[in-house]
């Protein structure tokens, strides 16, 4: 595929009938298009049973561009076949005859790879005749054909990616960001509509419309809200056939992406693409099942159910005295010493809830566990019953360990497809487990190699300022000496506090303290180094001095706004600080 000739304009007009008003019918005279700064390199579709599971892009294609196309496809996705459905007893698919239908699948699209309900219907001729934006071909229908409508609605509140952000909502922690109810703070909702003409399994899709509505609370006090609307429309132009087979990127320069958004790299000068894995199964009946239906508990097999039931046992078997030491034993898995936050994050089938770092930590201890107990007992007889854990009992043998797991199986097998509290999970949950949480890494932001880099937080202030990335890479900003010149403005201001509200002293310091936190450690110890005054200085300085009295309040300034940026890079500066005795006593405990 190719994107050419792409185009954009902006506009900053007040429109007659709100988010409602037709802009290209009411401001088309107005806008100014422009060529869009676009690669137009090839890219290629990939498909699983009928529906989009992703893309395949050039490596040298920056990941903004990457988001774009990305929001492109998802309004072409339509699962048609069922690739991504949730199984469930309420699901009724259309059929070549009926067109009618109701179904939940686990589909991956550019605002997160959600459970989305899928309301099939035809549409009667006419409807069709009076709005003509809904088919702009109706010739492509032929004989005993259809127009169809689907609506297509997302529900935020179960995912398996969900890509949001939150910060300063002091008091509304106790929500997950970028979900259905954000507490009284926001809302959220994503709902999309799509015509096609054709049968349920030959179709073409006339057009296709996403409406994304997030309401935010400005203030906890006033029923007044504020709502960010933003809609993309793909419409069917022309259907020509094509001289030549399209080709994509060539395979040894071709990366594989899903659908799901992208946070770009602060530090990334390039702003290379994040490759996904292509062979990660997405969300697929068997895995999507669990986070919404409970009948998914009583379908393991029975060899799982015997393997959940003898681990059952063994656990039982242990004294209390391992229970109260568990969580300094080796041997014990991370998900028993964890076992509620992961049982709770099972359950909901939302493992962002859990901080990325500490879930990372978990995961790779419980390998490692896994590897180690798998080692131990690789002569166990009865091994097949699991893959990645065994029973590890060694007073029992095979006979008397299926033996218990028959005495417990009804208690155990129930029990095990919704928790994985046992350090001897069952195969089936036990690589869902471990696909899951391995699937979620690829997300994590890249960890600084020491704390003498910047932090690549995607959203902090100045951060996305320059093309997606830090300010620090624009060729007219120089982090040092703009961060030079704040201190001395706030110095000179701080002379006459009575004009500190004219000057907005209080707006420059915290740029000050933005600025600082896009900065590495070698340019914050620079900067440091030149405004430093210690306190010998300041005691024995001529406090009438203007000169002198502006250099304190430079250094106080800079020291200040050092503590409130908080990166890593900050912190080794300050404690390099203390060491070197340059900050102590009261002054080093206040930083």
């Amino acid at each position: 595929c190719y994107v050419k000739q792409a185009e954009y304009a902006t506009f900053n007009e007040e429109l007659p009938q709100g988010y409602r008003t037709n802009i290209w019918r009411e401001l088309n005279q107005k806008l100014k298009w422009q060529p869009m700064p676009f690669s137009a390199k090839p890219f290629a579709i990939r498909y699983r049973k009928g529906a989009i599971k992703g893309l395949y892009v050039e490596q040298t294609v920056p990941n903004h561009e990457v988001n774009i196309l990305k929001a492109w496809a998802s309004q072409l996705q339509l699962d048609t076949r069922g690739a991504n459905v949730i199984k469930s007893k309420y699901n009724q698919f259309p059929e070549n005859t009926t067109f009618t239908g109701v179904y939940k699948v686990m589909e991956p699209l550019v605002t997160g790879e959600c459970e989305t309900l899928y309301d099939v219907n035809v549409v009667p001729e006419h409807v069709i005749k009076g709005n003509k934006r809904f088919v702009p071909r109706p010739e492509l229908r032929e004989d005993n054909q259809y127009f169809v409508e689907v609506h297509k609605t997302q529900n935020f509140d179960r995912c398996e990616q969900r890509m949001g952000y939150h910060f300063g909502f002091s008091g509304q922690s106790d929500f997950k960001p970028n979900s259905n109810q954000m507490g009284n703070v926001a809302s959220k909702a994503v709902v999309g509509r799509m015509f096609l003409t054709g049968t349920w399994y030959n179709y073409t899709i006339q057009s296709s419309s996403t409406v994304n509505k997030v309401i935010v609370a400005p203030s906890m006090v006033d029923d007044q809200k504020a709502m960010v609307y933003s809609q993309v429309n793909m419409t069917l132009d022309r259907v020509v056939p094509y001289d030549k087979v399209p080709m994509g990127p060539a395979e040894d320069r071709q990366v594989f992406v899903d659908l799901v958004y992208s946070y770009n790299m602060a530090n990334d000068k390039k702003n290379s693409v994040r490759p996904g894995n292509e062979t990660e199964s997405s969300s697929s009946s068997s895995s999507s099942s669990s986070s919404s239906s409970s009948s998914s508990s009583s379908s393991s097999s029975s060899s799982s159910s015997e393997s959940d039931s003898s681990s059952s046992s063994d656990s039982s078997s242990s004294s209390s005295e391992e229970q109260k030491n568990q969580k300094d034993n080796p041997k014990v898995s991370p998900v028993e010493q964890h076992k509620q936050l992961l049982k709770d994050v099972k359950n909901r089938r939302t493992r962002r809830d859990l901080n990325a770092q500490k879930e990372k930590k978990y995961y790779e201890a419980y390998k490692m566990d896994q590897y180690r107990l798998s080692r131990n007992n690789d002569t166990s007889s009865d091994s097949s019953s699991s893959d990645d854990s065994k029973s590890s009992s060694s007073s029992s043998s095979s006979s008397e360990s299926n033996e218990n797991s028959k005495q417990s199986g009804s208690s155990s097998s129930s029990s095990s497809s919704s928790s994985s509290s046992s350090s001897q999970s069952s195969s089936s949950s036990s690589s869902s487990e471990s696909d899951s949480l391995s699937s979620e890494e690829q997300y994590y932001q890249p960890m600084p190699e020491s704390f003498k880099e910047a932090p690549q937080a995607p959203f902090l202030p100045f951060y996305t300022g320059y093309k997606g990335y830090t300010v620090q890479y624009a060729r007219n900003v120089d982090g040092p000496r703009a961060v030079s010149k704040l201190v001395q403005e706030i110095a000179d201001e701080l002379q006459n506090p009575s004009n500190l509200p004219q000057s907005n002293t209080l707006n420059k310091f915290n740029i000050l303290c933005r600025a600082i936190r896009t900065m590495d450690y070698k340019e914050i110890y620079e900067v440091a180094q030149k405004f430093f005054v210690s306190q010998k200085e300041r005691q024995e300085g001529d406090n009438h001095s203007e000169k002198f009295a502006k250099r304190c309040d430079a250094w106080n300034t800079f020291r200040d706004a050092l503590a409130e940026a908080g990166t890593p890079p900050a912190f080794k500066v300050i404690k390099e600080f203390i060491e070197e005795k340059k900050l102590r006593g009261a002054e080093a405990a206040s930083v």
